[in-house]
């Protein structure tokens, strides 16, 4: 789960503070470092954990990977939904049940 502590300042390429209370609610990276927004990161309660990433890892302006996390029987889980043709509507969902930032398995609806 990434923290604000985290964030890889040779990436970050804007913040945003939504609510103007002086903590960050978005954050925009540049992973590649080629001057497109390629993955953005929420911190939806501000408590400085970044809730929810969209990436658009093809960087066509579409989002095409969201991670977040969800608690599932019991478990905190990172899901990694996959929309692969760019509809809005994930194809798969990877389940990370182990916590160790790679999908386990992956769940087709």
């Amino acid at each position: 789960r990434p923290t604000a502590q985290d964030i890889n300042l040779d990436t970050l390429v804007h913040t945003e503070d939504g609510n103007k209370n002086g903590i960050p609610d978005v954050y925009a990276f540049d992973q590649n470092k080629n001057e497109l927004i390629d993955r953005i990161g929420f911190d939806r309660d501000e408590d400085q954990y970044i809730e929810l990433q969209v990436f658009d890892r093809n960087e066509n302006g579409t989002p095409d990977l969201e991670v977040y996390e969800k608690q599932l029987d019991g478990q905190l889980v990172t899901i990694f939904a996959y929309d692969e043709n760019e509809d809005g509507a994930p194809e798969a969902f990877g389940l990370d049940e182990n916590q160790d930032g790679r999908p386990d398995r992956v769940v087709r609806p």
